[in-house]
């Protein structure tokens, strides 16, 4: 019995394809405005094939001092040549005033986009650069500092306030 390398059994695995993937827009030197109707992300794919079959999870986080995030939307579907989606940031901006949150008013904000197949969790992502926001009322000057307030004890290291997760 003649023993095969395993190299020689890649052809019989199936192969999927994971792009590299890049915000384009907005643009990191421009801050993000909450009060805006209307916030457009696009995406462009650098290497492999955007598939039709693809969908996109997106979150929006604040990363610094203190961390939270925000799903946008999930399973959203990725069709071909499309590479966009419209954000209103209305009823995230209505959650996080009814918590008290002040937000940072440094470029401590970015984009979390996760691509994977319709029914499955492995893919591909892309973290974006970091931005500053405007159009929030309380946001710190110092760009320092995020505060709970009606009451929300925080007990441990994750919270859920309002849908969506405080992390410190």
């Amino acid at each position: 019995m003649q023993l095969k390398s395993p190299l020689s059994l890649l052809p019989l695995l199936p192969t999927l394809t994971y792009a590299q993937v890049r915000l384009t827009h907005p643009d990191p030197s421009t801050k993000i405005n909450l009060s805006s109707p209307s916030i457009t992300l696009t995406w462009a794919v650098d290497n492999g094939v955007a598939e039709a079959s693809y969908v996109v999870d997106i979150w929006f986080h604040q990363v610094s001092p203190q961390k939270f995030g925000y799903e946008l939307v999930e399973n959203y579907p990725n069709a071909a040549g499309t590479n966009s989606y419209e954000w209103n940031p209305k009823s995230q901006v209505e959650a996080l005033k009814k918590s008290g949150m002040v937000l940072s008013g440094g470029k401590d904000f970015m984009f979390d986009l996760r691509f994977h197949e319709r029914n499955g969790s492995r893919g591909s992502g892309v973290v974006s650069e970091r931005f500053a926001v405007e159009g929030f009322s309380p946001m710190s000057s110092d760009g320092v500092g995020v505060r709970v307030g009606m009451g929300a004890v925080l007990v441990g290291g994750l919270v859920g306030v309002g849908g969506f997760l405080l992390l410190f």
